[in-house]
């Protein structure tokens, strides 16, 4: 039986960032897959400690002919990564910024 779902597309956003080394740490310590992560980011959220948000990821995996992507919504991202690392993530982007 295959299962098919709708694509998810990643929202407008303002930036986004290689994140595939943290990625890595958290889903994948020996790098025994070899993804690749990009994260989208809202740049101008307010009211939430921070004002950078993690909006969406994009996970990519295999070669050649067999590479795949899958764009995933914050929700799934905050059970992937876990909501520590995501606030992680959304404050190195603020500082980042906040430097330029």
């Amino acid at each position: 039986m295959a299962f098919q779902f709708a694509p998810y597309h990643i929202p407008p956003h303002d930036g986004s960032e290689d994140i595939s080394d943290i990625w890595t740490e958290e889903t994948d310590p020996e790098n025994e897959r070899g993804e690749c992560c990009e994260a989208f980011f809202d740049d101008e959220v307010s009211g939430i400690g921070c004002h950078c948000a993690l909006i969406a990821i994009r996970v990519t995996g295999g070669m050649g002919d067999d590479l795949w992507s899958l764009n995933l919504p914050r929700d799934i991202a905050l059970k992937l990564l876990n909501p520590m690392t995501v606030t992680r993530l959304e404050r190195l982007r603020a500082d980042r910024l906040d430097e330029e």
